[in-house]
């Protein structure tokens, strides 16, 4: 008599199971879909402000080397070049104002402009940012002759 009790108990256990297995399908395709789209948001969100506060370190880096004594348009360009080559930024342009800022007076304000294309810069393909340019600038005041 213990076998058929076993075997009954078995069987039992073996249809709840099944049945619970059913509800945890369901339970995954409900809310896979949504982790997915949390997970690839996230993803997407970081490589955006990455991207974004590339751009701010070099605007300000290249906006700084502008403001030493003897400096040139293409020192200050090569410096954001090298800054966004280190971030590995793509497609970014980089504009100077005033472009003729090495024989300007004390006391004008040097702004160095860079934007990038978020379609070349984030590592999966953009959903919420797609075609989107990311712009960044900063100005500081020539103290030098």
């Amino acid at each position: 008599m213990l076998p058929s009790i076993m075997q009954f108990k078995r069987v039992h256990q073996t249809a709840k199971s099944v049945q619970r297995k059913g509800a945890a399908i369901v339970e995954l395709a409900v809310v896979l879909p949504l982790l997915l789209l949390l997970l690839m948001g996230t993803i997407e969100a970081c490589a955006a402000m990455h991207l974004q506060q590339s751009i701010d370190i070099a605007s300000y880096e290249a906006v700084r080397t502008g403001l030493l004594p003897k400096s040139s348009p293409g020192l200050v360009k090569l410096t954001a070049e090298k800054f966004l080559k280190t971030r590995n930024t793509k497609g970014a342009t980089i504009s100077i104002t005033p472009a003729n800022f090495d024989t300007a007076a004390i006391g004008t304000t040097i702004t160095v402009s860079i934007s990038a294309p978020s379609n070349e810069n984030l590592p999966v393909s953009p959903f919420f940012f797609k075609d989107k340019t990311i712009v960044s600038s900063c100005s500081m005041m020539k103290e030098y002759q």
